[in-house]
């Protein structure tokens, strides 16, 4: 069997909105000569048609707190009615599959700025994000978990990022292998001073400041924290920085170490950066040893 034409003839040509009728152009077998191509049961198990169980636990994965789309309809409204709705979307979705053809209307998306300062924002300061209706989240997530299966023999082993397996922390480390003279003591905090500054602490309530604590500085934090041990006048720098920033330059009401207990016991959850960091590097040296051939 020609895998090229089978998938060639049952693609989706439509992802953004199809008219009937439009052609389906071939694949270009000289750009994948000399790379890894699928096999013939591989191409088949790829366009094999979409079950009903599919589309059930395609639309369940998807959150109940995520937004509607245009049409208005959330997750939960499908979840809820499943047994009046299940099979009019089962239906709908399938021929999509079956014809290749997408409603305009489906792809429908609405752009939101969030956003994520106070005070007098730059365009930078907003977050974009994109609000999609569900059956076309139900359509991309069947599509896209039939081709994870194969990732793992189409994307080569020196790409360590978006391959569920693979850590892209393990390249850093042999980065670091291959530059000894690196010096971690030149390690600053000046990416989390940086976000203070931008934000107003005199005008964020307390609720507000520790949220964008736990999602903003200690993400950007979280990134380096698992390939270098930092060096404690690191960790001691990112800690006053967040402290000031939390009590507004005035004194401290209550320890920064009574603040990262956890809520239960009085404490707001955020992260004990030394032991955060320790807990990463565990983490890394786990995997390597568990996974010794990934670098």
């Amino acid at each position: 069997m020609d895998v090229g034409a089978l998938c060639s003839s049952t693609c989706v040509e439509g992802a953004h909105g199809t008219d009937k009728g439009a052609e389906v152009q071939p694949i270009d077998r000289e750009v994948v000569s000399n790379q890894y191509v699928l096999s013939t049961a591989d191409g088949v198990s790829l366009v094999s048609a979409v079950l009903d169980i599919e589309i059930r636990e395609a639309l369940f994965d998807i959150g109940n707190e995520k937004a509607p789309g245009p049409d208005g309809f959330s997750s939960a409204f499908f979840k809820s009615r499943w047994d009046l709705v299940g099979g009019d979307v089962c239906r709908a979705v399938w021929e999509f599959f079956v014809t290749g053809v997408l409603l305009k209307n489906w792809n429908h998306t609405i752009l939101a700025l969030l956003l994520k300062v106070s005070g007098s924002p730059w365009v930078s300061d907003f977050r974009l994000i994109g609000l999609t209706n569900v059956l076309y989240k139900v359509i991309t997530k069947i599509l896209s978990r039939r081709l994870y299966i194969f990732l793992p023999k189409l994307v080569d082993e020196a790409q360590d990022a978006f391959v569920q397996g693979r850590n892209i922390v393990d390249n850093i480390f042999v980065a670091r292998e291959l530059v000894r003279g690196y010096n971690k003591s030149r390690c600053t905090p000046s990416s989390i001073d940086e976000y203070i500054q931008k934000w107003g602490h005199h005008t964020l309530s307390y609720a507000l400041k520790v949220e964008l604590i736990r999602s903003v500085i200690q993400g950007v934090e979280g990134f380096w924290f698992q390939v270098f041990p930092l060096h404690d006048a690191v960790l001691k720098k990112i800690r006053s920085s967040c402290t000031h920033f939390f009590w507004g330059g005035r004194p401290a009401r209550v320890t920064w170490d009574d603040i990262c207990t956890p809520k239960l016991e009085g404490g707001l959850g955020l992260m004990d950066l030394w032991k955060w960091n320790v807990v990463l590097l565990t983490r890394a040296i786990w995997h390597l040893y568990r996974d010794s051939d990934s670098i």
